[in-house]
């Protein structure tokens, strides 16, 4: 790595704070941005893990994380058309280094998705990224790349529309692989496909599901819960998948009295719905094999009562103190079990010959994660 020198006028061309601070240039949201692309995409890293890291080991500056944290996943996000658009440009792409096509991937997400960011700033703050990173032939290169982007397509739509296979144009408007684009085709129809495809770039929503520890859920306490969020400053909207769940739009529920007490918890309608068809019932007992951060394990423990017993266990043992967390403050701990237990090998604890013999009720596997994203 570099070292932290400060470049002269760094901090106005980085978005940065304003006034006489300068932000060292290694320690700016583009230049973290670009090495965080480049350990995601070549190496495999997983973004959240790699967004973490940064945010609390590198010094990345105050007025940048948030600018930071945004180019990393745009540019994830939107990473298949945006390696297609830079290809455009680039005569051997196979050629070029890495970190230096990550950091035209981020510069090209910031000038055709952000606006609140000048293209001339966003150029030169690459340029000096490159040379400082590499040298004054790649920075060269940089700059001629960069600066053809906006010469020859004024938006990203102009550069899909050059494209004449109505899937290739679905690939790149929902930045899709296009094996996805293809399985979604051919499944559902082209019309259907293109829906799907697209309603995967739009911004989620937070979902929020009661406690219902006493079963004393109805109508009522769920209109009494929107009114209470509403009336501390959030939006909120009954879910149409569960009369359990409420939608919010605008706002972190994470800070509001109800989260706090323990009366809502934040939870994926997805997940929600997936205890729901396991149908836990009181006194049942249960085990949770994939159980971190503990939503599912919750909404479990609350349906099988304290006469009801749930094991949860998870592979990854950082993540154990986030399921606690979650029983406390949801009032179930005193009839869930949390263990440090590979999946895989559960057999080996609970099956007939195993250290702990066990008989359960229902078990629920929530498989880890392929980290492609969620199919909402």
């Amino acid at each position: 790595m570099e070292n932290n020198q400060v470049e002269p006028g760094s901090n106005a061309r980085n978005g940065g704070h304003s006034g006489g601070y300068q932000t060292p240039l290694k320690l700016s949201a583009r230049f973290q941005a670009m090495e965080s692309v480049n350990q995601i995409i070549r190496h495999n890293h997983f973004i959240n893990q790699e967004v973490n890291r940064v945010l609390t080991e590198e010094a990345v500056a105050e007025a940048d994380r948030n600018l930071y944290t945004n180019l990393v996943y745009g540019s994830v996000q939107n990473y298949y058309t945006l390696d297609a658009f830079v290809r455009d440009f680039v005569a051997k792409p196979n050629k070029v280094k890495s970190w230096v096509w990550s950091l035209l991937i981020v510069s090209a997400y910031q000038m055709y998705y952000l606006d609140n960011i000048p293209n001339y700033a966003v150029v030169d703050e690459a340029v000096r990224i490159v040379r400082k990173r590499g040298n004054q032939t790649l920075a060269k290169f940089a700059n001629g790349v960069l600066r053809n982007f906006t010469r020859r397509y004024e938006t990203m739509a102009d550069f899909i529309q050059t494209k004449e296979d109505p899937r290739e144009k679905l690939t790149l408007e929902a930045s899709l692989p296009p094996v996805w684009v293809d399985y979604f085709v051919d499944r559902f129809g082209f019309d259907e496909a293109e829906k799907l495809a697209n309603s995967l770039n739009q911004t989620p929503f937070i979902t929020v599901r009661a406690n219902n520890k006493f079963n004393n859920l109805n109508t009522e306490k769920m209109t009494e819960y929107q009114e209470i969020l509403e009336a501390e400053g959030f939006t909120v909207a009954p879910s149409p998948l569960s009369p359990y769940a409420l939608r919010v739009t605008k706002g972190n529920p994470a800070h509001s009295s109800l989260f706090i007490n323990g009366e809502i918890t934040i939870q994926d309608e997805s997940a929600l719905l997936a205890v729901e068809a396991l149908n836990p019932k009181p006194g049942e007992t249960v085990l949770d094999a994939c159980a971190a951060p503990g939503g599912k394990t919750v909404q479990i423990a609350e349906a099988v009562g304290r006469t009801g017993h749930v094991i949860a266990c998870d592979i990854a043992e950082n993540k154990l103190p986030l399921i606690q967390e979650n029983v406390d403050r949801m009032q179930v701990a005193d009839h869930v079990e949390i263990l440090h237990q590979d999946a895989t090998a559960l057999l080996d604890r609970f099956g007939e010959n195993g250290s702990e013999p066990t008989s359960f009720d229902k078990i629920l596997v929530d498989a880890p994660c392929s980290g492609v994203g969620l199919f909402r």
